[in-house]
């Protein structure tokens, strides 16, 4: 168990803040694709993370991406895009035990599809 004494939420549509996440001293970086991107920037914000997690170095911090719930219209196609690039976490909002069972699901076929150690991509639900 790895014990984390600061994670800092950063909004996935800021560039900046992203680039800079891993000099901030934080255990973990929290890269919101839920609450803190606007309806409008939802599908770009899933690909600048993409990019991020697929180019940055972020030294040694460990990496979560909260996606949209899987009830709304984003939150499948930010599992399927985020998943493939492997954070080492996928925060779940507003998780229901059917929607963990259908994630973890969905998490194990890419882990598969990917060459990923299954359970490799850990879960946190809120």
């Amino acid at each position: 168990m790895k014990l984390r004494r600061t994670m800092l939420f950063m909004p996935g549509n800021n560039p900046g803040m992203i680039q800079n996440a891993s000099i901030l001293g934080a255990d973990s970086v929290i890269l919101d694709l839920e609450d803190a991107v606007s309806i409008d920037e939802k599908d770009a914000a899933r690909m600048l993370v993409r990019n991020a997690l697929s180019t940055l170095d972020f030294l040694g911090c460990e990496v979560i991406v909260r996606i949209n719930s899987i009830q709304s219209d984003f939150g499948y196609d930010d599992l399927n895009v985020i998943a493939r690039v492997k954070p080492d976490a996928i925060l779940v909002p507003k998780a229901t035990s059917e929607d963990i069972e259908e994630i973890d699901e969905i998490l194990s076929i890419i882990e598969r599809e990917e060459g990923f150690k299954l359970g490799s991509i850990k879960l946190f639900l809120l």
